[in-house]
């Protein structure tokens, strides 16, 4: 059976897939493991299939001579298997099909962000699930849990903000960690809120170089915020976060000690602590391991200047 799930980059598809891979009752019907691939828009299919196919122990998938080979040799060992396939945020139709390779004992979760992808590819309307941003409500909720003082002291105008992220969970996420930051060294909320609302105005002064793969994908008001994040990291921690862009735009995992070895440190968690706090880095405690949303890789590689990284960015 395969289903799908849609909605907007950083409402929650990926995390509610990931989640759904770790179910006791998901674990218990697919006892054979997971399969999980992250397309985007330019993926390596044969390499991801090589990928799955060493996973198996299916050495011979590297004598494929097409992609339509290596997804057989996939499909043919997988058809007395009892797994779970994730094919998370699917771009193109055309990307997943050789992924779509189990047998009657597996079933096949896909994300995407486009109508048109999961149409095309799930047989059944009642097989895709819709998952929305956040009611108002909910939204302002949220920002309360993550910033009390703020929205105790501020009410009106972090209603006005919620209403301007449009409850989406990840900008929401940010925005409370910011604010509270923001609130606890002294600054002015109102002055924040305010450049982050006007989105528009804030992207067209002060979008840095290579930033337009973020800005086409997401609302000026969302954008501006993500930029907005980055202002009071010093130079070494915006430095070590851009860093962090050479990772696939796609939610990627890693441990501290991966970390490490990027940022030739020995002892990454001080930085580590002031990204999970700013809600630019998220610890994921059943893996150990950390997650960075795909419209942050983007964000990390708006940092770079010509393919190298920069520390230079626009602070207040």
């Amino acid at each position: 059976m395969i289903t799908a799930i849609r909605g907007w980059p950083g409402v929650g598809a990926t995390t509610i897939a990931a989640a759904l891979a770790y179910e006791p009752e998901v674990i218990d019907q697919y006892p054979d493991g997971t399969l999980w691939i992250s397309l985007d828009a330019n993926p390596n299919i044969m390499g991801s299939l090589n990928f799955w196919g060493d996973s198996l122990g299916i050495q011979e998938i590297h004598k494929a001579r097409s992609i339509s080979e290596a997804s057989g040799m996939l499909s043919a060992d997988m058809q007395e298997k009892h797994m779970l396939v994730i094919i998370d945020d699917v771009w193109n139709a055309a990307d997943a099909l050789p992924f779509i390779v189990g047998g009657h004992g597996c079933g096949t979760l896909i994300t995407t962000r486009l109508p048109v992808i999961a149409s095309k590819i799930v047989p059944s309307p009642e097989q895709i699930y819709l998952l929305g941003v956040l009611a108002d409500q909910d939204a302002f909720k949220l920002l309360q849990k993550l910033a009390p003082q703020v929205v105790q002291d501020h009410p009106e105008e972090t209603k006005l903000l919620v209403r301007k992220l449009e409850g989406l969970p990840l900008a929401l996420q940010i925005a409370g960690r910011l604010l509270q930051t923001e609130y606890s060294s002294g600054f002015s909320v109102n002055d924040l809120i305010k450049e982050i609302s006007s989105g528009k105005r804030l992207l067209g002064e002060n979008v840095p170089i290579g930033a337009e793969s973020l800005t086409n994908i997401t609302t000026p008001c969302i954008a501006a915020l993500l930029f907005k994040s980055l202002d009071h990291l010093d130079a070494q921690t915006r430095d070590c976060y851009s860093l962090l862009g050479v990772f696939a735009p796609s939610p990627a995992k890693f441990d501290q000690t991966i970390i490490g070895s990027i940022w030739q440190t020995n002892d990454p968690k001080p930085m580590i602590k002031t990204l999970v706090d700013r809600g630019l880095l998220e610890y994921l405690p059943q893996s150990k391991q950390y997650q960075i949303h795909s419209l942050l890789v983007m964000l990390a590689k708006s940092l770079w200047t010509n393919g190298k990284k920069s520390s230079q960015f626009p602070t207040k």
